[in-house]
């Protein structure tokens, strides 16, 4: 049997595979597709061995006095659907909060949750996204939506600038379009406080201190401007905003904004130089530059770069950075009769501390790894009657939960998914039967809703993923012709993004930044060093190989701090708490940073809770520490 889809992993590239099934199953990428080609990343493979794995959850559990016991579908589903109904009856649904992320980025499955709680009640909802917030939300104040340049077009650049962002770990499929266009003459950087691995395939790497990327973006602009370099015609007749903008950069003098950075004054103007006559130039931002309390700011001056040099809405330019994957689909399937009461994903301690919960329900989220502040959060979840937790694996999430509800995994389900990257839609195959008792997440939420009186209105999967094929109908795509061909290039993301400067906007301009925020300066001498946490190359955020043992986190610092830290064990302390780790010494690590993978056990414990801008996003790289020894 041969079968075409995608991977189910929260990641840029959405990988094409091919499947074949005989006795066992074999994953081959799909060399038709134009994005990822002719190979797959390391971590599919990986994921098929957690399928199979014996310490995979694959029964229901309940906690009694403090361990778990198997329990049957029927004891743990009326267990929640009496709970569920009492809180209905006493009006408390908003005592229920629901927490889901993208830890399957299957849309169906993952957000059966959604249209379940909308059709039972006004509960609470853990609203916004962990990765990208803040980045999206400067997108849409300044061009009106957010819609990344197909990676192809890099190659009509004639120069890019990668700005904090490692495809070479998170998005390696990027990778191959960089080398050819740096073969066709594209002068490419990377702006970055960390020499990462990206920094092999391009032209320049240009090292930032951590959060101070808008300091070298301003700098940036106040060279084009006092040089009259700007795009004065598209200023003129595709923006608005500007002149206040201008305001903003007389502020500050160039030498400061330089020392800020700490980037030198050579390269800035050699930066301002290629955006202004070495066009057009592509920006391609990632997650990196916009974790911080000032990151939309951090954004809006990347993108206002484009602008006043004229290089949006042309082949070959644009600011890149995550559209949405769901640009696709309607998505009026998820909406139920009811609306949510919300609170911030990235600060739920703080209102588990104003009010606690009755039901802390978490599905594809490892809630107590990938938020801020999870130290303290896990004491206060200690206080929730029942925590319901859906997954597979044992994680930081699950050793805390109530309930465990053991779902069905990748292969074992179907569902469909779209890409943040590029213009992909895919589909997601079910080859195998679930094993042991685990169950897809709409089949729990399915028997749920009968235990609830509302079956009939919470659907069934068809037509879920019928209605969200709406928008794709009229160009003859339909869920039957997406399951045949694997995946669909979607003809509902434009190929130039606002080409001729027509933005988004009420009146089509592009929107310069009227006031700013800018970094905190009282920088504590108790706490050096800047924490910063990458994505890992071998696991999506904090999805573990089942099999592997837990070892020392493992800790980047620069070799200047040899003598002063001579052992290999240590201790991070952070206002919040303290992590041990083990140092590795590394020259790509700035002498100001110390790096941690993202998804590592307890490196969030050390991290404040600080909401961005636009008062949802993660605030991850303002984490300060210091070292102790063991």
């Amino acid at each position: 049997m041969k079968l075409k889809g995608v991977c189910f992993a929260d990641c840029w590239d959405a990988c094409a595979i091919e499947f074949e099934k005989n006795r066992a199953i074999t994953l081959k990428p799909d060399p038709l597709n134009p994005y990822t080609r002719n190979f797959l990343c390391q971590r599919i493979y990986r994921f098929l061995k957690d399928k199979e794995s014996e310490r995979r959850i694959l029964f229901p559990l309940i906690r009694e006095k403090g361990e778990f016991k198997k329990a049957s579908w029927k004891e743990v589903l009326d267990l929640i659907a009496e709970k569920l109904r009492d809180l209905k009856r006493e009006g408390k649904e908003d005592s229920i909060v629901l927490g889901v992320n993208t830890g399957n980025a299957g849309l169906l499955q993952r957000l059966s949750a959604v249209r379940f709680f909308s059709t039972y009640g006004k509960i609470t909802l853990m609203e916004g996204n962990l990765c990208d917030d803040a980045g999206n939300f400067a997108h849409e104040l300044d061009f009106g939506a957010c819609f990344n340049y197909p990676p192809e077009s890099i190659l009509e650049s004639k120069t890019a600038i990668i700005w904090g962002r490692n495809p070479a770990r998170t998005n390696i499929h990027f990778i191959p379009f960089i080398e050819e266009a740096r073969k066709r003459g594209t002068f490419i950087y990377l702006i970055d406080p960390i020499k990462t691995e990206t920094a092999n395939f391009v032209s320049k790497h240009i090292s930032v201190k951590p959060g101070s990327d808008i300091y070298l973006a301003m700098a940036i602009a106040k060279v084009i401007l006092e040089n009259k370099w700007e795009d004065k015609e598209f200023i003129k007749s595709k923006t608005r905003g500007f002149e206040t903008f201008k305001r903003l950069l007389d502020n500050w003098g160039l030498r400061e904004l330089s020392e800020k950075c700490d980037v030198a004054l050579e390269d800035i103007q050699e930066l301002a130089k290629r955006l202004s006559f070495e066009k057009p130039v592509s920006i391609w931002q990632g997650m990196g530059a916009q974790h911080y309390s000032h990151g939309t700011s951090t954004f809006r001056v990347i993108n206002a770069l484009s602008a006043i040099t004229g290089n949006l809405g042309i082949k070959g330019g644009g600011v890149s950075f995550s559209h949405y994957s769901t640009t696709s689909f309607d998505m009026n399937w998820t909406k139920g009769k009811h609306e949510f009461n919300t609170i911030p994903k990235a600060s739920v301690a703080s209102a588990f501390k104003r009010k606690t919960p009755e039901v802390l329900w978490i599905q594809s989220f490892n809630l107590f790894n990938q938020t801020q502040n999870t130290g303290e959060l896990k004491e206060l979840a200690k206080k929730i009657p029942l925590k319901v937790v859906i997954d597979f694996r044992w994680n930081e999430t699950t050793e805390l939960a109530d309930v465990i509800l053991p779902c069905a995994t990748y292969l074992e389900k179907e569902d469909i998914r779209g890409s943040f990257w590029s213009p992909v839609i895919g589909y997601l195959p079910k080859i195998f039967e679930p094993k042991g008792e685990a169950m897809d997440e709409w089949s729990i939420y399915k028997e749920l809703s009968k235990r609830l009186g509302f079956e009939r209105e919470f659907g069934n999967l068809e037509e879920a993923m019928d209605e969200a094929f709406s928008k794709l109908k009229p160009f003859g795509i339909t869920p039957a012709l997406l399951k045949e061909k694997g995946w669909i290039i979607s003809p509902l993301f434009p190929k130039i993004p606002f080409e001729n400067g027509s933005f988004l906007t009420s009146d089509k301009k592009f929107r310069f930044a009227e006031e700013l925020k800018f970094p905190k300066e009282n920088i504590s001498e108790e706490y050096p060093f800047t924490l910063i946490s990458p994505k890992s190359l071998t696991r999506t955020n904090s999805q573990r190989p089942i099999e592997r043992e837990i070892k020392l986190v493992t800790c980047l610092i620069n070799p200047i701090w040899k003598e002063k830290y001579p052992f290999e064990e240590a201790l991070l302390v952070s206002p919040k708490g303290s992590l041990k780790v083990k140092l590795v010494y590394s020259p790509k690590v700035r002498p100001d940073v110390l790096s941690i993978d993202q998804g590592d056990t307890g490196i969030n414990d050390l991290c404040e809770e600080r909401l961005a801008e636009d008062g949802r996003g993660a605030s991850f790289f303002e984490t300060r520490v210091r070292i102790e020894s063991v």
